[in-house]
């Protein structure tokens, strides 16, 4: 028999909840269209990771100031990753940044990453900039 595994992920918090009670149907009946047998097995893990509004304005002055407006990309597209991040931001807001390390390699968690030790530098100015503006 052909098996095939596929994945899905859900791009907002908003969204988490909503549709998965019918997927189970959806994925069923489309399997006896093309009669194929189908299991669903669904794990809600942790939610996408949302960014809080006021710490992405806090965290775009400090990239602006510490690396220059050129520098900085403000609505990316949403990616998987740091899903685990959003359990703290549910009790501390917060948000996910990037500081220029190559998105086209490995991840982060991925065993074969390769932090760019060039942009160490950027890091600091970043850090120095949210604790200017943050701290009286």
């Amino acid at each position: 028999a052909n098996k095939r595994h596929s994945e899905g992920r859900v791009p907002s918090k908003r969204k988490s909840g909503i549709g998965w009670s019918n997927f189970g149907k959806i994925a069923h009946a489309t399997g006896a269209t093309f009669n194929c047998e189908v299991d669903v097995a669904y794990h809600r893990g942790c939610p996408p990771t949302v960014n809080a509004s006021e710490q992405v304005d806090i965290a775009l002055v400090a990239t602006r100031e510490a690396m220059g407006d050129d520098q900085v990309i403000e609505n990316i597209q949403p990616l998987s990753g740091s899903e685990d991040l959003f359990c703290m931001l549910e009790k501390v807001p917060g948000c996910y940044v990037f500081i220029g390390n190559d998105m086209t390699g490995e991840f982060v968690h991925a065993p074969r990453y390769d932090f760019n030790d060039e942009i160490t530098a950027r890091g600091v100015a970043y850090w120095t900039e949210i604790v200017r503006a943050e701290l009286p």
